[in-house]
């Protein structure tokens, strides 16, 4: 189980790394390319939902 969390970690850690690195080539806080990306999504679902309830 412990090298299950200690993947987990490795994984979350290389996550952020990329979201840093990202933020530092598009001269922005990670935080703003986090909001970014969940807006995104939400419009995505609202899209997808708004088409089924079409159908």
């Amino acid at each position: 189980m412990s090298e299950l969390v200690d993947m987990e970690f490795l994984i979350e850690e290389e996550h952020l790394f990329a979201l840093r690195r990202l933020a530092r080539r598009m001269n922005c806080h990670p935080d703003d390319i986090i909001v970014a990306m969940m807006e995104r999504v939400c419009e995505r679902a609202e899209a997808a939902e708004a088409r089924q309830t079409r159908h």
